[in-house]
């Protein structure tokens, strides 16, 4: 039993310690202009402007998720999941090589997210960043794990509320897919 605390405490430290150099390496704590919110992102000479566009996001995603419905017959679990849990606050941009193009620490403790092309480190439409975040928080409001049908049934119920919004501008993936830091988006769960 001893043998395997001290191996628990040796793989948080681990994970502590690579996370802080993964931070301290590659991302710089910026303060945004948008709404004075603090974001880690890549320490490029446009970091600033990378700091505003996670403010941006993360203005449309908190507008997105304060609209939902709690009292929701169908889906008001789901939306008070996502509420209690999704912190606006820790939207981090994500650094070159990761395994992820986009995922969320603990179930909406952090939201990491691509912002720029994978090969030119231009900034992205903020409409796709917008798609691949609400496939996140698909995955904070969902109990279950993986691509599961809730989980796609409650993207499109995202998508959809985000497009009744102005938020999101519905695409059709499937006939004119586009790529995301790297990674091609084919497919998406809202009628377009």
């Amino acid at each position: 039993m001893k043998e395997l605390s001290i191996l628990l405490i040796g793989v948080i430290i681990l994970f502590a310690s690579s996370n802080y150099l993964r931070r301290s390496l590659y991302l710089d704590k910026i303060e945004s202009s948008v709404n004075g919110k603090k974001y880690y992102v890549r320490n490029l000479p446009d970091k600033k402007e990378a700091a505003d566009k996670l403010a941006n996001i993360g203005i449309k995603l908190q507008r997105l998720i304060d609209s939902l419905d709690l009292k929701d017959k169908e889906k008001g679990e789901y939306n008070q999941k996502l509420k209690d849990n999704f912190n606006s606050d820790y939207i981090t941009e994500n650094i070159p090589g990761s395994q992820y193009v986009a995922y969320s620490v603990n179930k909406g403790e952090e939201l990491s997210l691509c912002v720029r092309e994978k090969d030119t480190e231009k900034f992205m439409d903020d409409n796709i960043i917008l798609f691949v975040a609400i496939h996140e928080l698909s995955h904070i409001m969902t109990p279950e794990t993986g691509h599961t049908p809730l989980f796609w049934d409650n993207m499109k119920y995202l998508l959809e509320k985000a497009s009744s919004l102005g938020i999101y501008t519905p695409v059709d993936y499937g006939k004119n897919p586009k790529t995301y830091c790297g990674m091609e988006i084919n497919s998406t769960p809202m009628k377009v």
